[in-house]
Protein backbone atom coordinates (compact mmCIF):
# COMPACT_ATOMS: atom_id res chain seq x y z
CA UNK A 1 0.00 0.00 0.00
CA UNK A 2 1.92 3.21 -0.98
CA UNK A 3 1.69 6.21 1.66
CA UNK A 4 -0.52 8.85 1.83
CA UNK A 5 1.14 12.38 1.22
CA UNK A 6 -0.46 16.04 3.11
CA UNK A 7 -2.27 17.75 0.16
CA UNK A 8 -0.69 20.37 -1.30
CA UNK A 9 -1.40 23.93 -0.09
CA UNK A 10 -1.43 26.40 -2.66
CA UNK A 11 -0.52 30.12 -0.86
CA UNK A 12 -0.55 31.85 -4.07
CA UNK A 13 -4.58 31.39 -4.83
CA UNK A 14 -3.68 30.39 -8.61
CA UNK A 15 -2.07 33.72 -8.95
CA UNK A 16 1.03 33.34 -11.17
CA UNK A 17 3.93 36.19 -11.61
CA UNK A 18 6.69 36.92 -13.64
CA UNK A 19 9.95 36.90 -11.35
CA UNK A 20 12.31 39.27 -13.32
CA UNK A 21 14.24 40.96 -10.27
CA UNK A 22 16.33 39.44 -7.26
CA UNK A 23 15.59 43.05 -5.11
CA UNK A 24 18.43 41.93 -2.55
CA UNK A 25 20.04 38.98 -1.08
CA UNK A 26 22.26 37.79 1.42
CA UNK A 27 23.29 35.88 4.08
CA UNK A 28 21.98 36.49 7.72
CA UNK A 29 22.69 34.30 10.89
CA UNK A 30 22.63 30.73 9.19
CA UNK A 31 19.84 31.38 6.27
CA UNK A 32 19.54 32.91 3.25
CA UNK A 33 17.35 35.70 2.43
CA UNK A 34 16.56 36.83 -0.93
CA UNK A 35 13.85 39.19 -2.11
CA UNK A 36 12.38 38.38 -5.49
CA UNK A 37 10.35 41.06 -7.62
CA UNK A 38 8.75 42.40 -10.96
CA UNK A 39 8.30 44.73 -12.85
CA UNK A 40 5.41 47.06 -12.88
CA UNK A 41 4.02 50.76 -14.12
CA UNK A 42 2.72 52.79 -11.16
CA UNK A 43 1.94 56.29 -10.38
CA UNK A 44 4.37 58.60 -9.00
CA UNK A 45 4.58 61.54 -6.97
CA UNK A 46 3.25 63.76 -9.84
CA UNK A 47 0.69 61.84 -11.21
CA UNK A 48 2.85 59.92 -13.90
CA UNK A 49 3.01 56.89 -15.12
CA UNK A 50 6.67 55.22 -14.31
CA UNK A 51 8.67 51.94 -14.13
CA UNK A 52 8.33 50.59 -10.56
CA UNK A 53 9.46 47.49 -8.72
CA UNK A 54 7.41 45.06 -6.52
CA UNK A 55 8.40 42.77 -4.26
CA UNK A 56 6.42 39.46 -4.94
CA UNK A 57 8.35 36.88 -2.66
CA UNK A 58 10.72 36.40 0.29
CA UNK A 59 12.37 33.72 0.68
CA UNK A 60 14.52 32.27 3.42
CA UNK A 61 16.16 28.90 3.56
CA UNK A 62 19.44 26.89 4.64
CA UNK A 63 22.29 25.75 3.17
CA UNK A 64 21.15 22.26 1.87
CA UNK A 65 17.98 24.37 0.32
CA UNK A 66 20.22 26.59 -1.23
CA UNK A 67 22.23 23.28 -2.57
CA UNK A 68 19.06 22.06 -3.83
CA UNK A 69 17.44 25.09 -5.64
CA UNK A 70 21.31 25.43 -7.35
CA UNK A 71 20.98 21.78 -8.29
CA UNK A 72 17.77 22.71 -10.03
CA UNK A 73 18.79 25.76 -11.95
CA UNK A 74 21.68 24.25 -12.83
CA UNK A 75 19.68 21.71 -14.49
CA UNK A 76 17.21 23.64 -16.25
CA UNK A 77 20.12 25.83 -17.72
CA UNK A 78 21.87 23.06 -19.40
CA UNK A 79 18.68 21.93 -20.95
CA UNK A 80 19.08 25.08 -22.70
CA UNK A 81 22.92 25.12 -23.79
CA UNK A 82 24.00 22.76 -26.42
CA UNK A 83 26.29 19.78 -25.70
CA UNK A 84 29.95 21.21 -25.42
CA UNK A 85 31.05 18.64 -28.30
CA UNK A 86 28.09 19.47 -30.92
CA UNK A 87 28.64 21.08 -33.68
CA UNK A 88 26.82 23.49 -36.33
CA UNK A 89 26.42 22.04 -39.29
Amino acid sequence: MAEEQDPLIDLTEGRELVINRIVSGGFYGSQHVILLGTNRYGAGPDGKLQGQCAIVARLRFDNDMAKILRDALNHGLAVLSPPANEKAN
